[in-house]
């Protein structure tokens, strides 16, 4: 009890059915997590009927997720402490990140949009967004409708990259991330594994259920521990069988493991895939 008494905590009041309420929100392991739960369609306008009070309080205030707000407003009216060093959106709407750009200890920002939930709503990521986040170490843009990798520029110290559930078409523009250790590119409609000649450091790369046809473009991959080509084209065929021989050849540099349609190489000795209508099943 005496440590729930010493925690710090945010007053969240909101309105519901006519009537203000109230609710601590409790900092938890550096941890702090904003729902604007109200009407899903109309949270655009839901900023106008909630308010927080004690945010720049806050001293042990690491991890932020806001869901569901209007990002300027919210800042506005509630300035994020420069000392969060995680910073993580879903479902925000901004015109600009020029919002957050004096929280400069940034390590962790994410921003992801759920399914079903983008509707209308279009924006324009520019170079100027990210330049003063030096110290970003991981940036996700998931569910945000990307048709390309940007160049990111400013961003050359990241170490993990997450651009889940886009349309981007074509691995480009990686150059910069010399020290990328973990890439994660799943649900795209990408046709070529490429340009990943210096991405020397990467260690974790997840290309699954996009549109590949070919396992070429790994060559240059030396440090790379986990792959994840589950749900790709290579394997639309009503039955595909991978002898060990042939797996250590076009794998054998990765020093743990890759995933191919739900088996671990190097577990089984070899592999057989049969297709049964959307899904797969595996054999051994």
């Amino acid at each position: 009890m005496g440590d729930r008494q010493n925690s710090e905590y945010v007053l969240f009041k909101f309105e519901e059915d006519g009537e203000i309420d109230e609710a601590q929100l409790v900092v938890e392991n550096g941890t702090l997590v904003i729902d604007n739960y109200g009407d899903v369609n109309d949270h655009e306008h839901n900023y106008h009927k909630v308010s927080v009070e004690g945010m720049s309080k806050l001293k042990t205030l690491k991890t932020l997720v806001l869901s569901r707000f209007n990002l300027e407003n919210f800042i506005l009216n509630n300035p994020i402490p420069k000392s969060v060093a995680d910073l993580h959106l879903i479902n925000c709407r901004f015109n600009d990140l020029s919002c957050i750009h004096y929280l400069t200890q940034l390590e962790s920002f994410t921003f992801t949009y759920l399914r079903g939930e983008l509707e209308s709503y279009k924006f324009h990521f520019q170079p100027s967004d990210y330049t003063p986040f030096q110290s970003l170490k991981a940036l996700g843009l998931s569910g945000v409708l990307l048709r390309k990798i940007s160049s990111f520029y400013g961003l050359e110290n990241l170490e993990r990259l997450y651009l889940i559930g886009n349309m981007i078409p074509k691995m480009q523009n990686l150059d910069l991330f010399s020290k990328l250790e973990e890439l994660h590119l799943q649900h795209n409609i990408i046709e070529k594994i490429e340009n990943l000649d210096n991405v020397v450091q990467l260690k974790r790369l997840y290309i699954n259920q996009n549109r590949i046809t070919s396992f070429e473009g790994l060559e240059d991959l030396e440090n790379l521990e986990y792959l994840d080509l589950n749900d790709n084209l290579f394997f639309q065929a009503n039955k595909y069988q991978m002898p060990l021989r042939e797996v250590k050849e076009l794998f054998g540099h990765l020093k743990k493991l890759i995933m191919l349609n739900g088996h671990l190489y190097p577990d089984n000795d070899y592999y057989t895939f049969e297709r049964r209508g959307k899904n797969f099943n595996t054999w051994v």
